[in-house]
């Protein structure tokens, strides 16, 4: 579990290591458009990858031979499908939201979108197979920043990298499909049974479209109701909570697919020690983002991309909240088949934080899109609490009935 959460975390924070050299060779307006270009393209990111990112771990670890390569194929050839209106949709709101920078805006969405969306990590941590993670996933991620970064400094277009980020996704994971298909020949693909599985998936699907949409909606109202230079503040905080929040997601992920090895989910010492330790990484997290937050910004992003503390404080309150949903979403309500209650709590927050986010930017600017964001994640966790309760109940009274009868 540990190194395939260490390998997971390394390849989803090697790109923000990119953000320092984008922050310090663009001006305001590029950077602006960046960093809006990213959050638009982690909403198209997350519509690509439909629910793999939450339910995936668990089908592919209890799967094996054939119909393991067609749970791959499946998810490949839906997600394809996926891509071309997802990516449509992200490359026209960028362009409306950055019209001065809109190309660089539709670029970075896109090939945020698709590097996101077609990610194969799922498959691996559910296989519980580092070496494929480290050879599809970290190193090619690497690889990509290194050479955008070295190619920033040395003067070429802000273009390069998100060119470079697209193409070796789409080479990375068609390799992988080559190889998982070698002796099945164009048998193993089926059009219509992915898009059968996928139906069967809307409901997750939902969950994880509307979480993004509110997780990724603050910058993009920011860069609606305020100025480029408003909008590069606040992305710093911003910036610093993604990698944060991917830490816990890919710690949380490989967790989840080591308790659904063991008594589908209901194993409950080990249930118990992996909602312990997501407790733990939710309170280092944040407190993290509120005490570091405005010294760390300055450090990585330079002094007039510096975040305020107000703005900072919220996002770690936010990463508290996600942390505790992350618990109960992940780690019981999903493996015990109740994707339903996952889907409402996601709803919930959507339905109170975007709004709020408008109406308290309008209000209150920036800081107060933050805090409203903040409370639409304590939201999700709270809509969670008592069906993760009633589903810890049923699992002790389902092991007191099991050691009475043995």
């Amino acid at each position: 579990m540990a190194s395939l959460s260490s390998i997971s975390v390394i390849a989803m924070l090697s790109p923000f290591m990119l953000l320092p050299v984008v922050a310090r060779t663009s001006s305001i307006d590029e950077w602006s458009a960046f960093v809006v270009g990213q959050s638009i393209g982690s909403m198209g990111g997350s519509a690509i990858l439909y629910s793999w990112g939450f339910s995936g771990p668990t089908l592919a670890a209890r799967m094996r031979g054939v119909r393991l390569v067609e749970l791959y194929n499946d998810s490949l050839v839906g997600r394809l499908v996926i891509s071309v209106v997802s990516c449509s949709c992200a490359g026209l709101a960028a362009a409306l939201l950055v019209p001065q920078d809109a190309g660089i805006a539709i670029l970075v969405a896109v090939a945020i979108a698709v590097n996101a969306g077609l990610t194969p990590s799922w498959y691996f941590i559910g296989m519980n197979r580092p070496r494929g993670l480290v050879a599809y996933e970290t190193l090619p991620t690497i690889a990509v920043t290194a050479v955008s970064a070295s190619l920033l400094v040395l003067g070429a277009p802000l273009w390069v990298y998100p060119l470079l980020l697209m193409s070796v996704r789409l080479v990375s994971v068609s390799w992988l499909a080559v190889l998982l298909n070698r002796g099945h020949g164009f048998g193993a693909f089926s059009v219509s049974r992915a898009m059968r599985l996928h139906r069967t998936e809307k409901g997750l699907a939902a969950s994880q479209i509307l979480a993004s949409a509110y997780a990724s909606g603050p910058v993009t109202i920011v860069a609606a109701i305020t100025s480029p230079a408003v909008v590069a503040r606040f992305s710093s905080a911003d910036k610093m909570y993604r990698p944060a929040t991917m830490v816990l997601g890919a710690s949380v992920n490989a967790l989840q697919s080591r308790v659904s090895e063991h008594g589908n989910g209901k194993d409950r010492r080990r249930l118990h020690l992996a909602l312990m330790l997501t407790g733990l990484l939710g309170i280092i997290g944040g407190l993290g983002i509120a005490v570091l937050g405005v010294p760390a910004s300055r450090l990585i992003f330079g002094p007039d991309l510096a975040t305020t503390p107000g703005v900072a404080i919220a996002f770690a309150v936010a990463f508290v909240a996600v942390a505790a949903n992350s618990a109960s979403g992940r780690l019981i309500l999903i493996p015990a088949g109740d994707s339903r209650a996952v889907l409402l709590s996601t709803c919930a927050g959507a339905i109170v934080g975007l709004p709020l986010m408008i109406a308290c930017g309008v209000t209150f600017g920036a800081t107060g899109v933050a805090w409203a964001f903040a409370a639409s994640e304590i939201v999700v966790a709270a809509v969670q609490l008592l069906p993760a309760q009633r589903t810890l109940n049923r699992m002790d009274v389902s092991a007191i009935s099991s050691s009475t009868a043995s």
